[in-house]
Order: structure tokens, then sequence, then C-alpha cells
């Protein structure tokens, strides 16, 4: 929560609607973050790691779809679309994923890690998915490595 604080504080709001609003936001995600086991959060792309959440979420929908052989596939090849069996199951998967990194990148307070302002067309904010999967010996993570998710798009 207090990154979201932190995050919002600077934004001028002209109206008595939005001030209410962002409270009403930083109430969610204050009780969000004090009610919801970090080992529950997907889609925490704000390093873009993945974690044993992503894993584990995956493998539940991998025995949920009856698809028992990708259980030991990378969630971030899975989430990332470069193995597709998931994407093409449940699009909503990949419309929760942007939607979650979109939503972190409006709230971003680094202006070198946005896109340059300029006209971009609807297609440059198609986000182009891929998976960074380190320096893996024989498919295990090493201590303290994570998969990372890549994420390609206006201009970026």
């Amino acid at each position: 929560c207090n990154d979201v604080v932190k995050k919002t504080e600077d934004i001028v709001l002209f109206s008595p609607e939005l001030s209410a609003t962002r409270t009403q936001v930083l109430d969610y995600w204050y009780h969000k973050q004090n009610t919801i086991k970090p080992s529950h959060v997907i889609f925490k792309l704000e390093n873009m790691k993945m974690t044993k959440s992503e894993d584990r979420f995956v493998s539940q929908l991998s025995l949920a779809f009856g698809r028992g052989d990708q259980l030991d596939v990378p969630a971030a090849q899975v989430l990332s679309g470069k193995n597709p069996w998931l994407t093409e199951l449940c699009p909503e998967v990949v419309i929760l994923r942007d939607v979650s990194f979109l939503t972190s990148m409006m709230t971003c307070y680094a202006a070198d890690a946005l896109p340059s302002p300029q006209p971009y067309r609807a297609s440059d904010a198609s986000l182009r998915w891929s998976a960074d999967l380190g320096n893996r010996d024989l498919g295990e993570l090493k201590e303290g490595q994570h998969d990372k998710m890549v994420v390609r798009g206006f201009g970026k």
C-alpha cells in the first residue's frame, strides 16, 4: 500500500469525486495487502520476475484443464504464450496479465521507464510477451534465481 500511496501522492486531482476514488483505491490496496498472503498474489509485474505463485497458478490450471503433461513447463513460457496451451484455452488469463501490466505501467513514476510521448497507433499498444528463463540447469532454478517475463510495446 505504501508503494501505491507514493505513486499517487503527486497526482493533481481536480474534482472531489477523483479524490474520493483515490481514497477508495488506497483502501482497496490496504485491505488487499493485509488480507491476501503474498504467496497468493500473481502478476506482480513491477520487476517482471516470476514467483512460486505463478508456478502454482499454472500448475493448478494444468490439472484443472487435464493437461498434466504441462506441469514441468516454466510458468513464464506458459504465461508469455511461448507455450500457448493456456492462452488458447483460457484467453482471460492473457487479458488479466495485460491489464495487470498496463495498470502497473500507468502508476509508474519513473519517466525513463515509460514510452516517450508521441502519437501512437492502436497497434503500438499491443503487448508482445516472451520468457527469459535465465541460466537454468536441467530445468531447475538455482537459489535466488527467477524466470522473467519480457514485454515489448509502445516502441520499447
